[in-house]
């Protein structure tokens, strides 16, 4: 029980309580309540055109925020505020950052998280226009022409930007093409019709958005509301060696609201539903089924990161497919089975589609180099080289396609070494053949059909003979020797020798002749020998 006196004093303590409260509502009430503004509604557009850049701002300036003072630059002041809000080099959660997301092996994929411009989230002046408005967005109206004018509106809690001037103009929920129609007709009705008008987004809003799973730096990310999920997974260092980049999940409010297939986005542009994060969203990154290793002669060997149910099929379309130097019916998988290592052949070419596993190696070889449809021919034809061995080519079609032979060849023997171009081939057949039907009888029985890497060898007929020199001694201006050349006569030998001198005793040449010569001593001693003598005129006649 509470006695009288204890009763009295807890009146006048609840009186003194109620007393005070509203004292400090009435003497607080400026500070929590705005003078209501009449919204006019009509504003003559010419008095806009007299009005000085300070009276225009006062009735134009954002009252959602603190007024900036009249001349301020918009764009230097976002720019001061982006210079505020970056990073030190020398920050270390950016350092940790880069580390983390370095990858200790080659994945397909990997390095999207690793590209500097995904983490530069730079502000758009015109963001996609389907980019919803919401609390906190920056909105800049610029006007020039009829009125100079230009300021930033933010987006406050009740979804609207508030022009002193015009009023409150609900932006939230809207896109932003829809939200700069608002805007610009609610701006026509007060300013005069010539004026210029643009809207752009300045600031977008902040969002927080929680990165869970095989992710470098999990936890909450505050980002750009215009960051999609790879900036944010970015931003958190990126994935690790386990992360799978083939079903990363979005989550808002425990659904699952969409799912992201980097390969997709990788090869077809495919970034899913396109979906804005909102606050407080989850990105969840899974460990990834299996990954494959593609060795050898792919356009691009790595490793790639398979969903269950792809094979050899998705991983070829991955890779970019076979290099053209690639053995691919001759393809091979390495796989590891009951703690052993086994190999399988597969024709990659014709194969539909071969289950792949996890930790498998796909080895595609080269093939073996050289050519396989050559025929070499060498020797007296016009271009010597090595040519194409076409269907049904026969000896006389490839030499004609070589130019034919010139005029030295010696046409009675020339050889073809079957295979004589392939280097395995240690010993080459030799087929002796004769030229004289050449372009003749093209059913010569020397017209022998040719097989790939054949070589065919024809000879200068100069290789067979010896050169020929005529000797000039005595009373000649120029004795000495000169090649013999066909058709060559004792006249022609003495203009060679510059004619004879004056002493000599004209009407009388001498002419020794070799006749026979010893094989034995290599044609160098001669076994007989003619003399014949010749009257010549002073004329040479």
């Amino acid at each position: 029980m509470i006695s009288s006196k204890g009763k009295k004093v807890c009146r006048q303590l609840i009186i003194s309580f109620i007393s005070i409260f509203f004292c400090f509502i009435f003497f607080s009430a400026d500070s929590f309540s705005q003078n209501p503004i009449e919204i006019p509604s009509q504003i003559d557009p010419n008095l806009l055109k007299n009005y000085s850049p300070t009276e225009l701002q006062k009735m134009l300036q954002d009252r959602n925020q603190v007024p900036t003072n009249a001349g301020q630059d918009v764009h230097n002041r976002r720019i001061n505020d982006t210079k505020t809000n970056t990073r030190n080099e020398n920050d270390t959660t950016k350092n940790n950052n880069a580390r983390g997301s370095s990858n200790p092996e080659d994945v397909y994929g990997a390095d999207l998280f690793q590209n500097r411009s995904i983490l530069e989230l730079t502000e758009l002046s015109t963001p996609p226009p389907d980019y919803p408005i919401g609390v906190g967005d920056h909105i800049i109206v610029s006007l020039w022409g009829g009125a100079d004018f230009e300021t930033d509106y933010v987006v406050a809690r009740d979804g609207a930007i508030f022009p002193q001037g015009i009023g409150k103009i609900t932006v939230q929920g809207l896109t932003f093409e829809n939200a700069s129609a608002v805007i610009r007709d609610r701006f026509r009705r007060v300013v005069p019709a010539s004026t210029n008008m643009s809207v752009t987004m300045g600031q977008p809003r902040s969002i927080v958005v929680n990165v869970s799973g095989e992710i470098n730096n999990p936890g909450p990310v505050v980002v750009s509301a215009f960051s999609n999920a790879l900036n944010v997974i970015a931003l958190a260092g990126g994935l690790n060696e386990y992360g799978n980049m083939r079903n990363i999940q979005i989550k808002r409010n425990g659904r699952l609201i969409d799912s992201i297939d980097v390969y997709k986005y990788l090869t077809r542009g495919d970034f899913g539903q396109h979906l804005y994060l909102e606050n407080n969203d989850f990105i969840i990154v899974p460990i990834y089924d299996k990954k494959v290793l593609a060795s050898g002669q792919f356009k691009r060997p790595m490793y790639y990161q398979l969903k269950a149910n792809e094979g050899t099929k998705d991983l070829l379309r991955y890779t970019g497919g076979f290099t053209p130097d690639a053995y691919a019916t001759g393809g091979q998988i390495i796989r590891t089975v009951n703690e052993e290592q086994t190999i399988k052949n597969v024709n990659l070419l014709e194969v539909t589609d071969e289950p792949l596993f996890n930790g498998d190696q796909v080895v595609v070889n080269p093939i073996n180099p050289g050519l396989v449809n050559k025929v070499v021919i060498r020797g007296e034809v016009a271009y010597p080289n090595a040519y194409e061995l076409r269907k049904g080519d026969r000896l006389f079609d490839v030499i004609n396609r070589a130019g034919g032979i010139t005029p030295n060849a010696y046409i009675q023997r020339a050889y073809v070494y079957k295979h004589g171009a392939d280097s395995s081939v240690l010993h080459a057949d030799k087929v002796d053949i004769s030229l004289a039907d050449l372009n003749k009888n093209p059913n010569s029985i020397y017209n022998i059909k040719l097989d790939p890497n054949d070589v065919i060898q024809i000879f200068n007929r100069n290789r067979f003979a010896d050169k020929e020199f005529v000797s000039i001694e005595g009373e000649v201006r120029n004795p000495g020797t000169f090649p013999r050349f066909g058709n060559m006569t004792l006249k022609d030998i003495i203009y060679f020798a510059n004619g004879i001198k004056p002493s000599a005793e004209f009407g009388r040449i001498e002419v020794s002749s070799i006749v026979d010569i010893d094989s034995a001593q290599n044609g160098l001693k001669p076994t007989r020998t003619t003399v014949t003598s010749y009257n010549i005129q002073p004329n040479l006649e």
